[in-house]
């Protein structure tokens, strides 16, 4: 129901939405709950802090590297996929098209790692940059609740620095397939006089989970990222999308 929604996503983003958001961004979402992960990978490298997100098929963690001191993020495949090799070959791709890119609007991916579940189950997992800013999506809510828009020179800003990670991401061969709002997170500049400098923010494409390169696979080998990739080209599969597919 909608109660449980909300405060699911309270949990995963720390941040109030619009009810009429929720349903896109939960429907296939692994919610935020306690799955026994050990503290420490297998390596004992990285220590999890904290749960901080989850997505389509992973719960992600602030956690910290002990060789560097640095905070990243660590995902990890979720207790519900751990079994199924669709999932798990889906999480492996991401981690082959992350390690990829480097693009100052893109996440940066640091390292494949294995956490421990309390069972002794082992946990696949990777590192990336910690990001600290907002979704799209939430700044988006935030302004509707408040009956105000985002500013045109923000929206401006975001619409360039995306243009070009997905431009970038192209150029690689790569097609994402899966931009929206809550893909895409918002990192704010330092604060100037104690204000919000949004005009200076850095916005992150971070959710690489059905990205491919469609000249070069077979799409019906994808699992279930086929009904999408379908979507987009039909049965033509040298194309990379059909006309007016907003895919990325």
């Amino acid at each position: 129901d909608m109660k449980r929604k909300q405060s699911c996503y309270h949990m995963a983003t720390a941040e109030e939405v619009h009810p009429s958001l929720l349903e896109a961004s939960l429907e296939d979402a692994c919610f935020l709950r306690e799955e026994g992960v050990k503290r420490r990978d297998a390596t004992g490298r990285y220590t999890l802090l904290e749960r901080v997100g989850n997505g389509g098929m992973g719960d992600v963690y602030k956690a910290r590297d002990e060789e560097t001191q640095r905070v990243v993020a660590v995902k990890a495949v979720c207790s519900a996929f751990r079994q199924r090799d669709d999932y798990r070959k889906r999480f492996e791709r991401e981690q082959h098209v992350m390690r990829a890119l480097s693009h100052p609007n893109i996440v940066r991916w640091y390292g494949a790692l294995e956490l421990e579940s309390e069972e002794g189950e082992k946990v696949p997992a990777y590192a990336r940059q910690y990001l600290t800013g907002t979704p799209l999506r939430t700044l988006i809510a935030k302004k509707i609740m408040a009956k105000d828009t985002l500013p045109l020179s923000l929206i401006a800003q975001i619409t360039v620095q995306i243009a070009h990670a997905l431009h970038y991401v192209h150029e690689q061969g790569l097609v994402i397939r899966d931009i929206k709002a809550d893909d895409i997170i918002i990192e704010p500049a330092p604060p100037e006089d104690g204000a919000d400098n949004l005009e200076f923010s850095q916005a992150m494409l971070f959710d690489f989970g059905i990205a491919t390169r469609p000249h070069h696979s077979d799409p019906e080998r994808d699992g279930e990222a086929v009904e999408a990739y379908q979507r987009l080209v039909g049965k033509n599969y040298e194309a990379i999308t059909n006309t007016g597919a907003l895919m990325g």
